[in-house]
């Protein structure tokens, strides 16, 4: 472990003359470099000239910080010459004083070429060292290395050390002539805090006081599996060994480990001492390999959760003893047609562990454009919840595929929604002839169906081509007669600008003669607010091998009558026709239309043979948008000008637009929302900056300029202004400003809201941000979990069934995140705030820790459960027990007893019990232990 404050340590030496090095004690200044993307600095550069000595500091490609210690005497004059390169976005670098403040600093977009700094510099005659050139090391239990830069090479240097907090004064003081020191003596697992000072030789005089720096020591016990190597998922697993890493988190070498696993729940009677125990040494830091000699059968295809642990007694820090890995024995599929719609529980799809990292979940779609399956109740999702990882590269793997028996090439396909950034982000499908060992891309945009909407990058990107659900063919090419095939979904991200990403459902290979599918459905009416003679339109497509004729097409709106017509011609192999309906409908009317379209045809393969779209005409209350998706949003009517950024100092995405001479109006129009009801009111966030400044200073608006809040309710064709915001009621200032309009005057009408900003004199920014109407809930169906009782200290986590997140969090200790450290026993509150500001309030009392009760191990796995999990624990001795189910409401759903027991093994049943959290909690007289149990489908 290290406690560093320096990053490198790369000395600039800028020699004066011996007769004035010998009269003076050097200051010791610090540079910092810094590139925010990772990439270098791409040709820029920062010369730093001392005298006449100059030298060129710069960032190389995959560097994104340094720092460099520059020497300095009084009389000197520093100079930097800064020189831009091909992207100055990112690139920053800071001087510090020795003490830390900061001299200068710029950014690449900042800054001319040339001269940006030039100092005269005047040190004390007994210069500090840098403080930024502090750092400790190598902390054990006991000792702790502690280094400093030295200015004055000869001096003493003064090192006061104590607890955490301590009074200056009151503590250890050591006094060396070197630039380290090697404290010894320190209690384990205790925080401390040190000061630094030098007495300079040449006068006698002592610097200044630096600090307090701190650092923790470590536990002296403290071991731990940190991970588990193997077995690993895949096709052809059996009777294998378990490979563990032992790590040690202490600060003291470890020996004679004794360690175990259990296999869903189920814990392994290892023969100990012979087997489970390590007696080799594990020093500080360190991961050590260790196989299990009993092995265990994985030779049945499913799901199986490893959990492997140490049980070393003297362990300072038991919650860090147990690693766990889900080991998934893929199926393999020799038979066609191969179909899953996701709800039947075990298929063999899997998220692949070599992704970094890997965000696909499987379950119900729950995010802001990824909301719901294709078909049943579950899909694979990157993010259930929405929002991807950054810099992810993650993979989704299928079951074993044995065509070896096929002669000819069967075709993959599967219902596909897309979110993705369009510039950066999305997702591809690659396939494997050996086993996984190589992998090459599956079609490209011009082949299959619906495959690819991205050319260039050859993925699907965007919306991947379509609004809402849509589905996607493509033949395996080359895949007949192999033995060994995988297919894979690949998605990959880059650093910013998360969206929901790829779900994925209804997954089917079959090679069939005649396949006739609805790909897609969507309706044609380009205008706003619906229109009269809305028109759907049902994309079909042949994935068999014969043409398809005679094909009819049906399609109703809101479960209505169904509209059935002929399809004319025929559909190619491979290829895709637009029906378009010749009965029309009306969508004017505000509120949500959702369509069901389908194709009829004898081909046999109904699950691919119908689907929907959802679009408003006017959207539901509550209605938000924060620009966070950093694009325009489409349902918007805005000018072609105004650009979504965060920069210009703002803290995050807004609309903007720059007002002069030349651009005097600004427009940006919400869709249709509502209806709206008495109580309700529009809020937003809005600022006035001047063109220069960088956002930084705030706009005094002149007589004629304004912005003026509009609504209509006749879906834009005229607008009335409620609101204005002109130099009467404008206070300048570079903060956002938060405005509230009520809206009682169009109780029970559909409306849409116009931002008009008008130039009158000036140059200026104007940025929107936040624009919502507030229709909150009776509640956000709020719940608290809270952390086991043997494990210190105690948590409890909020959370929230609503899908209005993101949230923020206000706990009665005064944490503002979704989990909260709980002091020992007490009443906890929380309140929780919407992203449209609406707030409910959970809370929860703790038991203290007396009345917990003491297990030697509590396994349940697996957890999330499909309806079977198994519980095992073990007491410090025989004693009467109860294990407990209870729902999520406080409802005890069941109840076994135990007699002179110290050891419980028993199913976890909740086959009959619909999806959502459980508690399992196991009673021992006036104690007990709760853990959370999440069953899902």
């Amino acid at each position: 472990m290290k406690w560093r404050f320096v990053i490198s340590l790369l000395w600039v030496f800028s020699w004066l003359p011996l007769f004035m090095q010998a009269q003076s004690i050097p200051c010791i200044f610090t540079l910092e470099l810094n590139d925010a993307n990772g990439q270098g600095w791409q040709g820029a550069s920062l010369e730093l000239r001392i005298r006449q000595k100059g030298t060129v500091y710069t960032l190389e490609e995959g560097q994104s910080t340094s720092r460099f210690f520059i020497q300095a005497y009084t009389a000197d004059t520093l100079m930097l010459h800064f020189l831009p390169g091909a992207n100055p976005e990112g690139v920053s670098f800071k001087v510090y004083h020795p003490d830390g403040a900061v001299l200068f600093s710029g950014t690449g977009t900042q800054l001319p070429a040339g001269e940006v700094l030039r100092q005269l510099i005047s040190c004390p005659s007994c210069p500090i060292p840098p403080v930024l050139g502090v750092s400790v090391d190598d902390v054990r239990a006991f000792t702790a290395n502690i280094r400093w830069i030295r200015p004055d090479t000869t001096g003493k240097y003064l090192l006061e050390i104590d607890t955490a907090g301590f009074t200056r004064g009151k503590g250890k003081l050591f006094q060396v002539n070197s630039d380290k020191l090697k404290v010894t003596g320190l209690k384990e697992n205790t925080a401390y805090q040190f000061y630094l000072s030098v007495r300079c030789s040449a006068k006698g005089d002592t610097s200044q006081v630096i600090g307090p720096f701190s650092f923790k020591t470590l536990w002296a016990n403290d071991v731990g599996v940190a991970a588990i190597f193997a077995p690993q998922s895949g096709c052809d697993l059996g009777v294998d060994s378990i490979k563990v890493g032992i790590g040690n988190y202490g600060g003291e070498p470890q020996t004679f480990i004794p360690f175990l696993y259990a296999v869903n729940g189920r814990k392994a009677n290892i023969d100990m001492p012979k087997d489970g125990t390590y007696t080799g040494v594990i020093g500080k830091d360190s991961i050590e390999e260790a196989t299990f000699d009993l092995v265990y059968n994985f030779g049945a295809p499913g799901e199986y959760f490893v959990q492997a642990w140490t049980e070393l007694k003297a362990d300072s820090v038991p919650r860090n003893d147990t690693s766990s890995l889900l080991v998934v024995h893929a199926p393999t599929i020799n038979a066609l047609p191969y179909f899953v719609n996701l709800d039947q529980g075990f298929t063999g799809w899997y998220p692949d562990q070599n992704s970094t990292p890997s965000s696909w979940g499987l379950g119900y779609p729950n995010g802001r454009v990824l909301s719901g399956a294709f078909s049943g109740q579950r899909a694979w999702t990157t993010s259930l919840k929405g929002g991807y990882s950054a810099d992810e590269w993650s993979y989704l793997l299928s079951p074993c595929l044995d065509f070896s028996r096929l002669a000819k090439d069967p075709t993959l396909s599967f219902a596909l929604q897309v979110d993705a950034e369009t510039c950066c982000d999305g997702g591809w499908v690659e396939m494997s002839l050996d086993a996984g060992k190589t992998w090459s891309l599956l079609g490209l945009a011009s082949s299959g169906i619906n495959w690819y909407n991205n050319s260039e990058r050859q993925v699907w990107t965007g919306n991947g081509g379509a609004p809402g659900w849509f589905q996607a063919a493509h033949p395996l090419t080359g895949a007949a007669g192999m033995p060994d095939v995988r297919l894979r979904f690949v998605f990959r991200a880059d650093y910013n600008n998360h969206f929901d990403g790829m779900a994925i459902d209804n997954i089917r290979i079959d090679a069939p003669n005649l396949d006739v599918a609805a790909l897609q459905v969507r309706n044609n009416g380009s205008l706003t607010c619906g229109s009269p003679t809305d028109q759907v339109v049902l994309s079909i497509g042949n994935l068999g091998a014969m043409a398809a004729t005679g094909l009819q097409a049906a399609y109703s709106v809101n479960n209505g009558p169904a509209v059935q017509e002929n399809v004319a011609g025929q559909i190619s192999p491979g290829q895709k026709v637009d029906f378009s309906f010749n009965t029309r409908f009306n969508s004017q009317a505000p509120g949500s239309y959702t369509l069901k379209a389908w194709v009829k045809s004898a081909d046999g393969t109904p699950a691919n043979d119908t689907i929907f779209y959802t679009f408003f005409s006017a959207q539901p209350l509550p209605f938000a948008e924060d620009f966070e998706r950093g694009t325009l949003p489409k349902a918007w009517s805005i000018d072609q000008d105004v650009i979504v950024s965060n920069g210009r100092n703002n803290s995050s995405f807004v609309i903007s637009d720059n007002l002069f001479n030349n651009d005097r109006t600004m427009q940006a129009t919400t869709p249709a929302f509502g209806p709206i009801a008495k109580g309700d009111s529009l809020a937003f966030d809005y600022r006035f900056t001047n063109f220069v400044g960088n956002g930084s200073q705030g706009t005094q608006l002149g007589p004629n300029d304004r912005l003026e809040i509009q609504v209509s309710t006749d879906c834009g064709t005229t607008f009335r202004t409620v609101a204005v915001i002109n130099n009467q009621n404008h206070i300048a200032s570079a903060l956002m400003t938060k405005v509230s309009v009520k809206l009682d005057t169009f109780n029970g009408q559909y409306i849409r809201v116009r931002f008009l900003a008008t130039w009158g004199q000036g140059d200026y920014y104007v940025d929107l941000d936040n624009i919502q109407v507030l229709r909150c809930p009776s509640s956000l169906d709020l719940s608290i979990l809270v952390s086991p009782s043997n494990i210190q200290p105690r948590t409890a986590t909020v959370l929230s069934k609503s899908v209005n997140g993101p949230f923020q969090y206000q706990w009665n200790t005064g944490t503002t995140s979704a989990t909260a450290t709980l002091p020992p026993g007490g009443f906890f509150e929380v309140t929780v705030t919407d992203r449209y500001g609406c707030r409910d309030i959970a809370s929860t009392l703790v038991t203290s820790a007396s009345e917990v009760l003491e297990v030697k191990k509590f396994l349940l796995a697996p957890n999330p459960s499909t309806g079977l999990s198994r519980l095992l624990v073990q007491f410090p001795e025989a004693l009467d027990a109860r294990v407990q189910i209870i729902s999520m409401y406080g409802q005890l759903l069941r109840e076994t007893r135990f007699e002179r027991t110290s050891e419980i093994q028993m199913d976890i049943p909740l086959e009959a019990y619909p999806d959502g959290v459980f508690f399992i909690r196991v009673v021992a007289g006036n104690k007990s232990r709760t853990e959370r149990l999440i069953r899902t489908h």
